[in-house]
């Protein structure tokens, strides 16, 4: 196994304390807070010091938790819930009895993504790379799971869906998995790229050919470009996880 790189998007110099998602009570408020009072509970992303007794929590990434929510469940609300209620709704924009294709469906977004749009409607396509997490995916309720890695998985995608292909890929491993997956899009299909876990991103060749071959429409997301629905979309993943969907 190789050692770790440190070449992370967060990396930090020491002394750093880490842990960024945080779920407490509001003991304190800060010069001109407003919207939220002492003893509510609250769920929040640091920039760092989640693994304390004690956190600052910025004002603009700070959620209320609602009654019944667990402190576990609620740490759903943030990075994990943001990203996959983003790339569905406000990215993609996904329709009732769509293709979707959820790459790494049994990572913490990919999983959370994948139940999204099945409680919207879509039909989901699941991928993973090994046969445990294939079981989780047909377990969150995928129509179709397929291990990446195995030569041929598109074949099975184009079966089906008819020969269509899918109209949404949420996209975050990269590498020759990404590009297998923009050979089984629909023609004016959305992708939407937030993560390269292969290490490798879409490469630029492969997102021009989609755009001119078929019209594909290609995004990338992060929910802090859009701090103004993160609060909304919080709540939202909050509802489906109460309502047990």
């Amino acid at each position: 196994v190789s050692p770790p790189k440190g070449q992370g998007p967060h990396a930090a110099e020491l002394p750093y304390t880490p842990g960024f998602e945080v779920v407490g009570t509001v003991v304190a408020l800060g010069k001109g807070v407003t919207g939220f009072s002492l003893g509510q509970r609250v769920a929040s992303v640091l920039e760092e010091g989640g693994y304390a007794q004690y956190a600052l929590a910025p004002l603009e990434k700070t959620y209320p938790v609602p009654e019944g929510l667990s402190d576990g469940d609620a740490t759903l609300m943030l990075v994990q819930g943001l990203t996959a209620y983003g790339i569905l709704f406000d990215a993609a924009r996904i329709q009732p009895g769509e293709w979707v294709l959820v790459q790494a469906a049994a990572g913490g977004v990919g999983n959370l993504a994948l139940q999204l749009a099945k409680r919207a409607g879509a039909k989901v396509i699941g991928t993973a790379g090994s046969e445990p997490k294939l079981e989780r995916v047909r377990a969150l309720g995928a129509d179709l799971a397929l291990n990446y890695s195995n030569p041929g998985w598109e074949t099975a995608i184009m079966e089906a869906t008819g020969g269509a292909g899918v109209n949404v890929l949420l996209e975050s491993v990269g590498g020759p998995a990404a590009q297998a997956a923009l050979s089984v899009m629909a023609p004016f299909g959305r992708v939407v790229m937030f993560g390269g876990a292969s290490g490798q991103m879409v490469p630029p060749g492969a997102m021009m050919m989609g755009m001119m071959m078929k019209g594909l429409n290609f995004t990338g997301f992060n929910p802090w470009q859009r701090p103004e629905k993160a609060a909304g979309n919080a709540k939202a993943v909050a509802v489906a996880i109460l309502s047990g969907q």
